[in-house]
């Protein structure tokens, strides 16, 4: 099981109104692992953030095979409801990998994903380039016979392109394996035909009755996580005068609905009460998860800009904020934080790991980034990076028994009298004279060099700007700035784009519609409200990747004040996973605020196993 999931420990926590570190204590957590479905998964260096729950592995190609691993069936069970749940992994990337079959080159097609039978099953890896069968690899091992277990769509993934008729071969008649593998799936995931709900009977009544008291606890969750607000307090035992901001909103809520009332607490089956912190972060967990799909469906698998930035939180975790910044539908400017994420350290290669641990969970590909920003790591590093470069120094000299000189005496350097030179300490000038000329020396240089493309960038987009009629549109410096897009805009594109800027530019001018707009931003807008966006594909295209640059890290910087309200002082033990999910609801409490109770209910009950069925 430990290929699939990190259990975390159990942490009692005794500070009034501390959350308890601890997430879905009987639900593993899923971690990524670089092994494959065919061959052993061998030891990986731990993930730095593994404390994030139930983060499936997206990309299929990196999953560990379950045949071989000797899981019992109640961990079985978990591992397919968690990939089941989560759905198969589509990707659809601007420019697929080719392979070469007698001289042609072919590559995936993403349309493949819209035929009726293959869009529930059909699987892409980004990282074998290869198509799996989600079904198959989840239950081949009960179903299929030795030689369907190294079936292509198994093992080591299809990748025969020119051969589509394979895939309608795999999904077999009724009685094939790959058959009997989905309706497995399908039963897994309906309740009702489980023998244990078979014998229990549940009436129609009490199914209602467990609808009605699941949803009271919901609407605390709602409340709480909207408002920012701890939810369990030092002591909840029945004789405490303050059980906690969760258990005093349920109980005021209970005492103004007397039909929830008479089917919960103390009138509820001792066993489905539905108030324990689990079930508290499993509700969490269902908003949170709920929220950030909306947000990835408002991208629509569209172009977007990353936002990352670094800072500690009250228990002096460093914890990662990344946001998304992305033109929706409507042509509007959208910036969206996506999660936080708890770092041991904040070198590029760690927060790089993170990242991509973040973006596989959510199924995001990262060829869809058309910019990037972060926060002033190399500054922060001259302000507060030498005593621990001083202490790595340091142990590296021990270990390797080289001499350290002390910091305290003088530093005189070969060549000069000791009698007539200034004499500055050996601190000083390793610390002065060497390290922060080093890092000014490179922040001129990276600043010298973004300045100047920076420039080129924003002269090249000030000609989209629609004042004045239009009056700053230059052709030339559009076709310039498309260049800076080669995957968006090969020769071809910028062939069409020519033809096109010079009817969309007689078009603007010549649209009453047009002619009052107050910057790119407004442009986009209307563009869309008019469907000119379907006339001018290209331009709209170029409008949009130039909306998308990012400009500055603020909202992560909003990101960090929501924390320091939600994780304080005096909640300081939160799980790193917790703090996602309180922060993710809080800050796009908008979007939250979308999602319905009945979401978050189904989504709380294909989790795990449930006593009751809604």
């Amino acid at each position: 099981m430990d290929k699939f999931v990190i259990r975390t420990k159990r942490v009692r926590i005794n500070n009034q109104q501390t959350e308890s570190p601890e997430i879905n204590q009987d639900e593993p957590e899923f971690i990524q692992n670089q092994g494959s479905r065919s061959a052993p998964v061998q030891e990986q260096p731990p993930v730095d953030n593994t404390n994030i729950s139930e983060q499936v592995i997206v990309d299929p190609g990196l999953w560990p095979c379950i045949s071989t691993t000797g899981f019992d069936s109640a961990e079985r069970e978990k591992i397919r409801r968690a990939y089941l749940t989560k759905g198969p992994c589509q990707p659809q990337l601007v420019k697929f990998p080719t392979t070469d079959f007698s001289g042609r080159s072919r590559s995936f097609n993403y349309s493949w994903y819209k035929f009726k039978e293959f869009r529930k099953w059909l699987e892409y890896s980004e990282s074998k380039d290869a198509a799996f069968c989600l079904y198959c690899y989840l239950f081949n091992i009960e179903f299929g016979d030795n030689r369907y277990k190294h079936d292509a769509f198994v093992g080591q993934g299809f990748r025969n392109w020119k051969r589509r008729d394979r895939l309608e071969k795999h999904d077999g008649d009724h009685n094939s394996s790959h058959s009997k593998c989905m309706k497995a799936c399908e039963d897994l995931l309906k309740r009702k035909q489980h023998v244990d709900i078979m014998i229990a009977g549940i009436s129609t009544q009490a199914k209602a009755n467990y609808r009605i008291r699941l949803n009271a606890p919901i609407e605390c969750v709602r409340m709480l996580l909207m408002q920012a607000l701890a939810f369990r307090g030092h002591d909840e035992s029945e004789t405490s005068n303050n059980q906690g901001n969760f258990l005093a909103v349920l109980k005021f809520l209970y005492k103004h609905n007397e039909e929830a009332n008479r089917v919960s607490l103390k009138n509820a089956p001792e066993n489905n009460i539905l108030i324990s912190p689990t079930i508290q972060k499993d509700l969490c967990n269902c908003a949170s998860f709920l929220t950030t799909r909306a947000i990835i469906e408002d991208i629509n698998d569209g172009f977007f800009s990353l936002l990352v930035d670094e800072a500690r939180d009250s228990a002096i975790k460093e914890q990662m904020v990344v946001g998304l910044r992305y033109v929706n539908s409507k042509g509007i400017i959208v910036e969206r934080i996506l999660g936080i994420i708890h770092v041991q350290d904040t070198t590029s290669q760690v927060l790089k790991n993170g990242i991509d641990l973040l973006f596989a969970t959510h199924g995001i590909s990262t060829s869809r980034i058309r910019g990037q920003r972060y926060g002033g790591r190399l500054q922060e590093v001259r302000e507060n990076g030498w005593d621990d470069l001083l202490t790595d120094v340091g142990n590296f000299c021990e270990k390797n028994d080289i001499d350290v000189p002390l910091m305290d005496e003088f530093f005189v350097p070969r060549g000069r009298s000791r009698r007539t030179f200034q004499r500055p300490t050996n601190l000083h000038h390793f610390q002065v004279s060497l390290f922060y000329n080093v890092i000014d020396f490179q922040l001129q240089k990276m600043n010298d060099r973004l300045d100047n493309v920076n420039m080129e960038l924003l002269t090249c987009i000030s000609s989209l700007d629609p004042r004045h009629s239009f009056s700053a549109f230059d052709k030339h410096k559009l076709i310039k700035l498309a260049k800076f897009y080669p995957l968006e805009f090969n020769e071809m594109s910028l062939m069409a784009l020519d033809d096109q800027l010079d009817n969309y530019i007689l078009n603007m001018r010549s649209d009453n519609d047009f002619s009052d707009l107050k910057g790119v931003a407004e442009l986009a807008q209307k563009m869309v409200l008019k469907q000119k966006d379907l006339g001018f594909l290209l331009v709209y295209m170029l409008l949009k990747l130039a909306l998308i640059l990012p400009v500055a890290t603020a909202i992560v910087e909003r990101a960090f004040s929501a924390m320091n309200l939600i994780k304080s002082v005096l909640i300081n033990a939160m799980g790193d996973t917790w703090l996602n999910d309180c922060l993710v609801t809080y800050i796009e409490r908008d979007i939250f605020e979308t999602i319905s109770n009945e979401e978050i209910m189904q989504r709380f009950q294909n989790m795990k196993k449930r006593r009751m069925l809604l």
